[in-house]
């Protein structure tokens, strides 16, 4: 009798559809994920884009998830409101909250919960996936993970955890009997994060066992970023996030605006890569010349492939990298622009002080004052030296901490070792 082949079945919010944030997380992983199981599975829970081409012989994409009804239609969610196995956790649910905003929300995602479940269980048959050769994949600690919890035969599974889906900013009710059952029956839970991994370690006592920190890191530059010129007049900052409330890319404005001030004698080039919500109106405060210094110019260059964010790096000499967030998991955004050397202005928030140290960049609190940072990066316009020494910092910082190749190895021998 033939042996099964070993299989990991990866569930994603949109990969290999292009999602700027997602690829950049996901991508780095599937090369390793394929050198190590015989089969490799992707199933996205929505289509977003254009795919990106994947040519590994080993891996399968599986729309099945994001073609459903379901899940692509929230009014076809409606009739599995009261569906039997929804009804019977409602008085769980009921015990958590008591408001209705809340409820409702929760309630959809039991709805969502069950409908993964269901879906997650005639892949398997599909497939003919057997338990003892199988290991279930989440990369977000969300639905699709406390399902898990909820089929036909017991799987081994695994889920990582970043930083919406981790602490309770951005959701309207964390369902806890849901997390909690899912944690008893998930083999491990790797987060992004020492700070995200004590969150839940203290949340969750009694599943803390399997509660570890895992990188994600980024990968090496393809080609080394150039050196700003000692003494130059232009100073440019980078920023790059989804123009989001969470994100206050209106303070990296703010910021640039400051550092203009107090600097006359610079040009302060501030770009941005990202969409938002709040887009429209970071575009017109970027117009209002009158409440601006006349030595800052701004380029928002509204989202890109990675792959375009990587040649700004390559061309631009870049000063700093700024990101400036309320909440954090641990940004890669922050580990590329230290794999170019270019050190970090921060908020101490997340796991962002897990990598930005003071040899690596500045770590401010998340109530600064613009005009803190025209102080705080004075030393380093003087003395060029102390800069370089900064850069220099940043690259080892992330080469010995988060290069992904080294992290996603590792990373893909220890979950293969589970089955």
């Amino acid at each position: 009798m033939a042996t099964a082949k070993t299989t990991v079945v990866l569930f994603t919010d949109s990969f290999p559809f292009r999602c700027y944030t997602e690829e950049v997380f996901v991508l780095p992983e599937l090369q390793e994920l394929s050198n190590k199981f015989q089969q490799v599975i992707i199933v996205p829970h929505r289509i977003t884009g254009q795919p990106i081409d994947i040519s590994q012989p080993n891996i399968t994409v599986n729309l099945s998830m994001a073609k459903s009804p379901t899940t692509r239609f929230r009014l076809a969610k409606a009739p599995w409101l009261l569906s039997p196995w929804v009804l019977r956790r409602i008085p769980a649910l009921l015990k958590e909250t008591h408001s209705p905003n809340k409820l409702m929300s929760a309630w959809f995602y039991l709805v969502n919960t069950h409908l993964s479940a269901k879906t997650i269980n005639n892949l398997l048959k599909y497939y003919n996936l057997k338990p003892d050769s199988t290991l279930l994949y989440s990369f977000w600690f969300d639905h699709v993970a406390d399902s898990f919890d909820y089929l036909k035969n017991r799987y081994k599974a695994i889920t990582r955890a970043h930083g919406h889906d981790i602490f309770d900013y951005g959701i309207t009710h964390r369902i806890n009997f849901l997390r909690n059952n899912a944690l008893s029956s998930l083999k491990k839970v790797y987060c992004a994060s020492n700070d995200g991994c004590k969150f839940l370690s203290d949340r969750y006592p009694q599943h803390s066992a399997k509660i570890s920190t895992q990188l994600l890191g980024s990968l090496p530059p393809q080609k080394e970023a150039p050196l700003p010129e000692s003494g130059s007049s232009v100073m440019t900052l980078f920023s790059c996030s989804r123009v989001a409330p969470e994100k206050r890319v209106e303070l990296c404005l703010k910021t640039a605006a400051a550092i203009a001030e107090a600097y006359p004698f610079k040009k302060i080039k501030w770009i941005h890569v990202g969409g938002g919500p709040l887009m429209p109106r970071l575009r017109i405060k970027a117009t209002q010349t009158d409440m601006l210094p006349p030595n800052l110019s701004i380029e928002l260059r509204g989202p890109l492939p990675n792959s375009e964010v990587h040649k700004i790096y390559q061309n631009e000499p870049i000063h700093w990298f700024m990101l400036l967030s309320t909440t954090e998991g641990l940004p890669i955004a922050i580990t590329e622009a230290m794999s170019y050397g270019i050190p970090v202005i921060t908020t101490d928030v997340g796991g962002n002080s897990e990598i930005v140290t003071p040899e690596t960049g500045i770590l401010l609190p998340s109530d600064f004052n613009p005009k803190q940072i025209a102080g705080e990066i004075q030393p380093y316009i003087i003395d060029n030296d102390a800069y370089m020494q900064m850069r220099a910092s940043a690259f080892n910082q992330w080469q010995n901490s988060f290069n992904a190749n080294t992290l996603r190895h590792t990373f893909a021998n220890s979950i293969r070792q589970l089955l």
